[in-house]
């Protein structure tokens, strides 16, 4: 059988960087869901006051993270964290809290970033699903106070 990427959303999911502001979003198609993948479309999210850390899904080459430099999440309705559950690494240094990840292949300034859910355990979405793309620190409340900036992605799934 051959499987192919299927675009999930039907506008841009814009996220923000604090302010309980994550993009929602209603899968357009029914089936089981292996992995999302984000593309950037716009915008830039800032994690410090410092300047020169901006990116696209988390913190650029700031210190006690510059090896998992990763924070975007899918979440259903409730906020649990649906993707990335498989293919990411999660710090277990100072900023562990912030569920800080890195992915091989892709950084926090990468044009798009893939997100596992697993392709032995996929998840079953319909349209009716609600799904939530969250910056994590906003998600978590965690040292938000900093962020600033809106990223506007496409949503891509990948269904088995």
């Amino acid at each position: 059988m051959f499987y192919k990427w299927r675009k999930l959303n039907w506008g841009l999911v814009c996220f923000e960087g604090k302010g309980t502001k994550p993009g929602i979003f209603k899968p357009r198609s029914e089936g089981f869901l292996a992995a999302v993948k984000l593309v950037h479309w716009s915008g830039k999210i800032v994690c410090a006051s410092r300047a020169g850390h901006e990116s696209n899904w988390g913190c650029h080459n700031f210190p006690n993270i510059v090896n998992t430099p990763l924070n975007v999440f899918i979440t259903d309705e409730s906020n649990h964290i649906l993707f990335p559950k498989a293919g990411a690494t999660f710090t277990t240094g100072v900023h562990r809290n912030g569920k800080w990840f890195s992915i091989p292949g892709f950084d926090s300034r990468s044009e798009y970033l893939v997100l596992q859910h697993g392709f032995n355990v996929p998840l079953y979405v319909s349209p009716t699903s609600i799904l939530k793309l969250w910056y994590g620190e906003d998600l978590l409340n965690y040292a938000e106070s900093d962020n600033s900036g809106r990223v506007c992605a496409s949503v891509y799934g990948y269904f088995v």
